[in-house]
């Protein structure tokens, strides 16, 4: 647990990778948003918003990943409704 910890606190993760580590931990240890938060040191929302990250499909991720969309940007898609995500993808990538 602590290595995985210590790799979602490096810089060099992109925001999907940090999402699935903090989502992995959730799940393999049971963590609450609010437990893992404390864990890394970070707020909850912080937590809420890069597990939200993985709302989207697996091809919509490894495009946005793929065209480094920043994290503002893949949170702007996921607000779209499902069609317009697909129509709109082309904007960002």
């Amino acid at each position: 647990m602590l290595a995985i910890i210590e790799n979602i606190q490096r810089c060099d993760l992109n925001c999907i990778e940090e999402a699935v580590a903090m989502q992995r931990l959730m799940d393999h240890y049971g963590y609450t948003q609010e437990e893992l938060a404390r864990k890394l040191g970070k707020a909850q929302s912080t937590i809420a918003n890069k597990i939200r990250l993985l709302k989207l499909s697996d091809k919509l991720l490894a495009n946005a990943l793929e065209h480094n969309l920043c994290e503002r940007q893949i949170r702007a898609l996921i607000r779209l409704p499902e069609e317009q995500r697909k129509r709109r993808r082309n904007i960002y990538i």
